[in-house]
């Protein structure tokens, strides 16, 4: 009912009165006014809505559960349905329910308060998350019911779990980096001691023979060459980090670019006398368009890891060119060895720029363990890719290169 600008609430009750004949004769009634109950149980409501909270509340005599209508809410219930707590745990993940069935009985056995995180059934393969608070209410000592409240926290909680991943990934790229420039210290210092060294001997007057002094040169001009390539690593990782400007293709014959791959691989397979097999299953005659540069890096790169990491045995180098969907030619080469291998944990971060697998690996074989980073980079920027087809320890590596739309042509 309302009286000008104030609503009141009344609740009627009323007995009808019967005559002889069971007739109606009159009604008697009465009426209740219940605006204040209400307006408190719509606050409540209200206040439940703005927090994203519900309440509940479970009496231990009869195993009754309750729930208000913002809870049903939150856990997808039917707020007319009675529940007993068993009937109410079947909306959590199996875990959950056991963790909250517990919480409850050492509620009622300990007579403590509670609050605690759960989790929901799985929805559209997501988690929902709870906060759940319990009181429990005491009647002579022993506690009768317990009532709570409870709260979706699914989106605080996704995020935290995000701020979490996303620490835990700069930490462990803070580590990576350390262990880069660990192996970066240690790569550049051992060229430049041979240097400063072998450079004293030479230094001192009347102490070297010709043959002596020539090996001497030698070696300072091999670790010279050994410290401008660590240097130039370093320099073509950085700047591909940091351009993105476009390098120019350009067309050759597909027989130019085997040509010099084969001359790289038998001139590093020759120095560990590993069996070095290039070939080409394509017309070598075609006509290619490439960043020649780019790709000649990319298998010079492919070429030293597979020797660096073969013992004794084999690599393996072929050339195919294949049709794409769209309508174009991808030029693909496959890089295989025989050599030590990778483990699965190490296939994980295998191209990452400034990680390495087994650090010791770099005490052995020398190197930054930035080429495959750098080698995958620049097939990206030709609008390719680089990745590992398959590896495993002891057996060998298989890479393979892609470079798409290389505009194949029939030589004229």
């Amino acid at each position: 009912m309302s009286f000008g600008a104030d609503i009141i609430t009344l609740r009627l009750n009323y007995v009808p009165i019967l005559d002889a004949n069971k007739n109606v004769t009159c009604v008697l009634g009465i009426t209740e006014d219940i605006t204040v109950p209400q307006f408190v149980k719509n606050q409540m409501n209200l206040a439940e809505s703005i927090s994203e909270s519900g309440s509940w509340y479970y009496r231990i005599s009869n195993n009754e559960f309750w729930v208000s209508d913002q809870a049903a809410n939150i856990l997808g219930l039917d707020r007319n349905l009675k529940f007993t707590l068993e009937s109410f745990l079947e909306s959590f993940e199996i875990n959950s329910r056991d963790f909250m069935k517990k919480t409850i009985e050492q509620t009622i056995l300990n007579a403590e308060s509670f609050d605690q995180e759960f989790t929901l059934k799985e929805m559209a393969s997501s988690e929902r998350f709870l906060r759940i608070i319990g009181r429990p209410n005491q009647f002579t000592g022993k506690v009768q019911s317990i009532s709570g409240a409870l709260q979706d926290i699914t989106v605080s909680k996704n995020q935290e779990i995000g701020l979490q991943r996303a620490l835990a990934r700069a930490n462990f790229s803070n580590r990576a980096k350390s262990d880069f420039l660990s192996n970066v210290s240690h790569e550049i210092r051992t060229p430049l001691t041979a240097i400063a060294g072998f450079s004293e001997l030479i230094c001192t007057p009347g102490t070297l023979s010709h043959t002596e002094l020539v090996n001497i040169k030698e070696r300072i001009r091999t670790n010279v060459i050994r410290l401008t390539g660590i240097i130039d690593s370093i320099l073509d990782l950085a700047e591909i980090e940091y351009s993105n400007t476009p390098s120019e293709r350009s067309r050759i014959r597909l027989k130019k670019l085997v040509a010099e791959t084969e001359a790289l691989a038998s001139r590093r397979g020759h120095i560990k006398n590993l069996v070095v097999s290039v070939s080409c299953n394509a017309e070598p005659t075609q006509i290619i368009t490439i960043e020649y540069a780019k790709t000649i890096s990319i298998l010079e790169i492919l070429i030293e890891n597979s020797a660096k990491f073969t013992r004794t045995g084999s690599i393996f180098v072929l050339f195919s060119t294949h049709e794409n969907n769209e309508g174009g030619r991808n030029l693909v080469v496959n890089v295989e060895d025989t050599g030590q291998g990778i483990d699965l944990d190490q296939q994980k971060s295998l191209f990452d720029p400034f990680h390495q697998g087994d650090s010791s690996s770099t005490k052995r074989h020398g190197g930054l363990g930035v080429g495959l980073a750098l080698a995958r980079k620049l097939a990206r920027q030709q609008n390719g890719d680089l990745t590992l087809v398959w590896s495993e320890p002891d057996k060998g590596s298989h890479f393979q290169l892609v470079l798409r739309d290389v505009s194949s042509l029939n030589s004229r």
